[in-house]
């Protein structure tokens, strides 16, 4: 795999390796993994995309916030990629990649249209605010242009530096504006960070919703309690339901008795779907193991669901189901806000419909 800088995903897809080495490999043949770190920038990120070309039947698990940079060369070499999920656009629309979570077309509006069905005048006065990176602002922005088909109206809208050291300016200016719903595209410090500063300056937004990247032990340390009754939504399982879901214990136990190390609540999770995926591209193509078999089988998949961890994607046409979970942080936890159970789909059309 390529992980890039989600350490998590190397993890998940070791331990689905050391799995299914253990069951005595598929077709009898062992899972050999070869990490390869992008690190932080497109150029190494398609370093190690023509060193996959060279040493790797496939590109498994993969997640990096530079991964427009091995596109062309994933997709010149033929090698089928099948990530977690893709944030760049030119990876997406590489001819042998096919993500577990194909969430870059299409942007799935409901946690929004939940939210503001639950806070009717908190998306009148809105703000965003995203990373000074390439892939943020692209996300931010169609985030915002999502929003918009559903009556929000964006008061304030503010690029950050990647380490900015101080976000109290932007607060006191989003006070100035009256926000109330804020969100944010970046990683998860800088959200606490933020988060902090409304604290500090005895205001908060009636509605703070980020994206997937909080679901994490992580953030609510770094936030504290400036994180209580913030909101996120997944398409998969929560890990705090994991015991009632049998491929999820898989994924745990596995992952347990790899590397001992404490599960991630979304980027691993997916890393293991995608590992899954390939193994079933393989058990279904046949001894053989042709790369061209692997696309062609992924390419008319219509629906994955990760044998039950997530909700089901359209792998060939690289669409996301219309589905989600509303979590809020309440008590230092991530709880459900909706549904009661399993998945909310098609409350809203998405974006673009279609």
């Amino acid at each position: 795999p390529v992980p890039g800088i989600f350490e998590p995903s190397v993890r998940a897809t070791q331990a689905w390796a050391n799995y299914i080495n253990s069951k005595g490999g598929i077709f009898g043949r062992k899972i050999k993994v070869i990490p390869i770190d992008s690190k932080t920038s497109a150029a190494d990120n398609r370093a190690g995309a023509l060193q996959a070309c060279k040493q790797a039947f496939a590109v498994v698990g993969s997640m990096s916030a530079y991964d427009d940079g091995g596109a062309s060369a994933l997709a010149e070499c033929g090698i089928p990629d099948i990530s977690a999920t893709v944030v760049n656009p030119p990876r997406d629309e590489a001819a042998t990649s096919f993500p577990a979570f194909p969430n870059l077309r299409h942007y799935v509006l409901g946690s929004k249209k939940l939210l503001a069905d639950q806070n009717p005048d908190a998306p009148k006065t809105a703000a965003m605010l995203w990373l000074n990176a390439s892939v943020a602002s692209y996300n931010a922005r169609k985030n915002m242009a999502a929003a918009r088909t559903i009556g929000y109206n964006f008061v304030y809208e503010k690029q950050a530096e990647v380490v900015e050291p101080n976000y109290t300016p932007f607060v006191v200016d989003m006070k100035a504006k009256n926000v109330q719903y804020v969100s944010m595209v970046g990683e998860l410090n800088s959200i606490a960070r933020l988060l902090k500063a409304f604290k500090s300056q005895n205001y908060m937004p009636k509605v703070r919703e980020f994206d997937t990247v909080i679901y994490d032990q992580k953030f609510l340390a770094q936030a504290g309690d400036a994180a209580e009754g913030t909101y996120t939504s997944i398409t998969i399982t929560p890990l705090e339901e994991a015991a009632s879901n049998p491929e999820y214990t898989l994924y745990l136990d596995s992952l347990k008795r790899s590397s001992g190390g404490a599960p991630d609540g979304f980027f691993g999770a997916y890393a293991w779907s995608a590992s899954r995926l390939f193994q079933e591209a393989l058990e279904k193509t046949g001894p053989e193991a042709k790369r061209t078999k692997i696309l062609d089988f992924l390419k008319n998949l219509r629906s994955w669901d990760g044998h039950g961890l997530h909700a089901a994607h359209d792998i060939g046409a690289k669409k996301a189901a219309n589905c989600f979970i509303s979590l809020v942080v309440k008590g230092g936890k991530f709880v459900r806000n909706s549904p009661a159970k399993g998945f909310d789909c098609n409350r809203t059309p998405m974006f673009p419909p279609g």
